[in-house]
């Protein structure tokens, strides 16, 4: 969190103001804006909608995900919360209390030292329990058929301290039925990339429902706009305001949020870290992809620039804050109640933590069918909304700038908008294979995080630099000589281009193989796949005919 809010002020409080202020001055879209500003770098615009597309498809597939959990909500008890499903494992564990309690039954003190041996047999007949169990070998009367040693290493416990490690180590082999529901139900996870499997169909029709909802609502403007827009908005952060009160009641949720606050000086100093945090605070201010331009561009221009960066900054800060608390309080609790460190590798870092966190609070909270179907419907809401949003920035960005070619083609706005629809249908299918999560995390790597930075920092050094950011507040002299003012200046022409080179550099010389999970290493072919994605995208910057040199319009126009 610490890395994010540094992030957000030196960098991401500088970008947005900076787009408001095109989108206003050029009253347009992010190619055209650009391309008014510095022809130059009308490629940067491009490239940022060509990103755009992309993340269209990873949208449609957390919108799909969205619909599989609201309809496995109708049940007296959602179907994540217990271990009595046809998709469960053996280390399947509801209760790790009762976990504890069943492997170790011999024990009255779960956190007393394990025995001086232990042995497996297989087919022990116990309720979550795996089919290898640990027995106590010197139990009266015990019969040990099909008898094979146990060599598995235990954890060495400092004389005079409780074995908790010991019992740590027995739980972190065993998973939560909310993380066995999105692996093993949701996405039916293959064993690799290698391993594709077969599309989930429930995914492939939820997602064709995201896209024909978003072809009507650009076709008619008529969804998710108006009153609608502020319903969405609302309505979820009410809902995250009530999870949170449940979460800090739970235990270990305070330990949680503390450890999003507390300074870790060995995180700090990790690359990778800087690497997020900065695609994070893109992705939460809607930078780079054009939904900047487009709403600052229906505003008038006597409107002031500052107010909307810094109200648009504070809501943002404050819906992270609510989030992140929620999210961290729970993996707080998670990690308690499995006896696991808050940084151990317990839960799974990848794409659906979320889903498994926000299930983990569902499943506590009173009543949790209706908080779950709540939830998952306003989920729904807001996933709708962000796709209609970017398809949207997308579709109006490439018809003002390419207009008179999509005429010719087309025939009009809405065969274009059905080709992007379709087009979009057709990449999102490799995501929802059982191979599905992946490539999932192959292109929100390479092309939400990587790609993205590096569109973002061309588009600074395009109009911070060669047009120069106080051309475009220029023509609002009440703000001229404030301290905002003067700091974005600074942050335009230095601090924020030097962040950038230094987490760029800096993550490149840390950049290793992609790896899932931490745990399991992708082929080679998959980094340069990844690789040539990214280089396609940040090579539409350069796809543009040399124009002339960076102009000023006139305020007046």
């Amino acid at each position: 969190m610490i890395a994010y809010l540094t992030l957000l002020v030196v960098c991401g409080m500088p970008m947005i103001c900076i787009e408001m202020a095109a989108g206003r001055v050029t009253q347009s879209g992010p190619i055209a804006a650009i391309a008014k500003l510095c022809p130059l770098m009308k490629g940067v615009g491009l490239a940022g909608v060509a990103a755009s597309f992309f993340m269209s498809a990873l949208y449609a597939v957390l919108f799909s995900w969205a619909i599989f959990y609201f309809f496995n909500s109708f049940h007296g008890n959602p179907r994540w919360a217990t271990c009595a499903n046809s998709w469960n494992t053996a280390k399947c564990s509801e209760d790790p209390y009762t976990l504890v309690k069943s492997l170790y039954g011999g024990f009255q003190n779960p956190n007393a030292p394990p025995p001086p041996l232990t042995l497996r047999f297989p087919n022990v007949t116990r309720p979550t329990v795996s089919n290898w169990t640990d027995v106590n070998v010197t139990t009266p009367g015990f019969r040990i058929p099909d008898l094979e040693l146990d060599m598995t290493p235990r954890p060495r416990v400092p004389q005079g301290e409780d074995d908790s490690s010991w019992v740590s180590y027995t739980l972190s082999r065993h998973t939560t039925t909310a993380q066995e529901f999105f692996d093993h139900k949701l996405l039916e996870v293959s064993g690799g990339i290698d391993s594709p499997g077969e599309v989930r169909w429930e995914l492939l029709a939820s997602i064709g429902l995201c896209l024909c909802l978003t072809y009507v609502s650009l076709r008619k403007n008529t969804f998710f706009t108006g009153r609608i827009k502020y319903v969405l908005s609302l309505a979820p952060m009410l809902i995250m305001i009530a999870f949170l009160m449940r979460v800090m009641t739970l235990e270990g949720a305070t330990e949680g949020i503390m450890y999003m606050f507390q300074p870790n000086i060995k995180e700090i100093k990790n690359a990778r870290l800087w690497i997020f945090a900065l695609a994070q605070t893109i992705h939460s201010l809607g930078l780079t992809l054009g939904s900047n331009y487009v709403v600052s561009s229906k505003n008038k221009k006597q409107i002031s620039v500052m107010r909307d960066t810094v109200i648009s900054v504070l809501v943002n800060t404050a819906t992270v804050m609510v989030v992140g608390c929620v999210v961290f309080g729970t993996i707080g609790h998670i990690c308690a109640r499995w006896r696991q460190r808050i940084d151990s590798p317990f839960l799974h870092k990848d794409p659906g933590i979320i889903f498994v966190v926000y299930s983990e609070v569902i499943r506590n909270m009173p009543v949790p069918t209706f908080w779950a179907v709540i939830f998952f419907f306003f989920l729904i809401c807001v996933a709708m909304d962000s796709q209609v949003t970017i398809a949207s920035t997308g579709v109006q960005a490439l018809e003002e700038s390419y207009g008179r070619f999509i005429k010719q083609r087309f025939q009009g706005h809405g065969l274009f908008l059905l080709f992007i629809c379709v087009a979009c249908f057709i990449t999102s299918i490799p995501y929802i294979t059982q191979g599905g999560i992946y490539y999932f995390q192959m292109t929100d790597y390479y092309v939400a995080v990587l790609a993205l930075i590096i569109i973002s920092f061309l588009e600074l050094c395009a109009l911070g630099w060669f047009y120069g950011g106080h051309n475009l507040l220029s023509g609002q002299s009440e703000v001229m000589h404030h301290v905002p003012y003067i700091y974005l200046r600074i942050c335009w022409g230095l601090i924020t281009p030097l962040v950038f080179v230094a987490v760029v550099v800096c993550g490149g010389m840390s950049l290793s193989r992609l790896r899932y999970r931490n745990k399991h290493h992708f082929p080679m072919w998959v980094d340069i796949v990844g690789w040539i994605l990214f280089g396609i995208i940040v090579s539409v910057v350069t796809r543009v005919r040399r124009q002339r040199p960076c102009t000023r319009p006139s305020l007046r126009e």
